[in-house]
């Protein structure tokens, strides 16, 4: 149901292609995307099994999800670039596949940044 409601943000159309066409273009940066992401569920694994935080400290979490949500979006691009693609097609192909708008993702993407750094800057202390 909020998929359906949020659909009507989501881009059908970049630089005249359609959204099949930047799909199958912009597979390999997608595919980056998501293995960020599931490196942070590793990273909140390691940080509490392996490094040994206690069950109860915020900050493996904090880590963690900050970089599951901000990482792809800032790989996406970047494996974009790398390729020789266009960035910004790239980010709506992203935006499609998650089927989410992308000034949502984007927001969410800025809020696990500051919560990402937060983390990081409360075990420096």
């Amino acid at each position: 149901m909020l998929g359906r409601a949020l659909s009507r943000w989501l881009p059908q159309a970049v630089n005249g292609k359609s959204a099949e066409t930047l799909l199958r273009e912009n597979r390999v940066p997608i595919r980056v995307a998501n293995g960020m992401f599931i490196a942070g569920f590793v990273i909140i694994f390691v940080m509490y099994r392996v490094s040994g935080f206690p069950d109860n400290d915020w900050r493996p979490l904090g880590i963690g999800f900050g970089f599951s949500f901000f990482a792809p979006l800032i790989s996406v691009p970047l494996a974009a670039l790398a390729m020789g693609q266009n960035a910004r097609e790239a980010l709506a192909a992203y935006a499609l596949k998650q089927k989410m708008p992308l000034i949502f993702l984007l927001s969410v993407s800025a809020i696990s940044f500051f919560l990402f750094i937060t983390a990081i800057v409360s075990l420096t202390r």
